[in-house]
């Protein structure tokens, strides 16, 4: 009776762990100067669309995201780009990866890319070469990362420059003129 008592325990434990979902990540912490100099490709726009699809071996969901570009400061990016984030559902499967983030239709972001393990595009440093952008209460255009804790921002002269933990964002025409430099 304890041996079967036993046996059903360790099935209950091991069930436990099996259907448990894990989210781990690990990031190497980038600079904004670190991510343009690893990114082939940095863009200011807005996104068009996105879809979900399983990779050809069916062993990865990727959200294709296309993006329209009103602004390029790195690459030969044309009027649009895709690029891809793993992550997505298809077919009611879902597959989360921590720290990429979703995009939604007419998000409006500055975009660190670079080519990933796939071939194709990828924001570069996970959402770290994300840069969402959003107004402020007095209708002007700022910017906001989403992965840091206090924004890093290029000041006039090119340098790098950590804003104060009150000052959650960054003006994007001044982010943008830094990008420029």
């Amino acid at each position: 009776m304890f041996r079967i008592a036993s046996c059903v325990l360790l099935l209950f434990v091991f069930a436990s762990f099996s259907t448990s979902t894990v989210h781990a990540t690990t990031l190497e912490p980038l600079s904004i100067e670190e991510l343009s100099q690893r990114s082939s490709t940095i863009v200011h726009g807005t996104v068009v669309s996105t879809q979900a699809k399983w990779n050809e071996a069916k062993t990865m969901i990727f959200t294709h995201v296309q993006f329209e570009v009103a602004d390029s400061f790195r690459g030969s990016a044309g009027s649009q780009v895709e690029f891809l984030v793993p992550g997505g559902v298809v077919d009611g499967i879902r597959m989360e990866i921590a720290g990429t983030g979703t995009f939604q239709k007419d998000q409006e972001s500055i975009l660190f890319l670079a080519p990933g393990g796939t071939g194709k595009l990828h924001v570069n440093g996970l959402t770290q070469g994300r840069f969402d952008v959003f107004e402020d209460d007095d209708g002007r255009k700022q910017i906001r990362g989403l992965a840091l804790d206090a924004i890093q921002a290029l000041s006039p002269g090119g340098v790098v420059a950590s804003a104060s933990a009150d000052q959650q964002s960054v003006s994007l025409d001044e982010f943008k003129n830094g990008l420029r430099k």
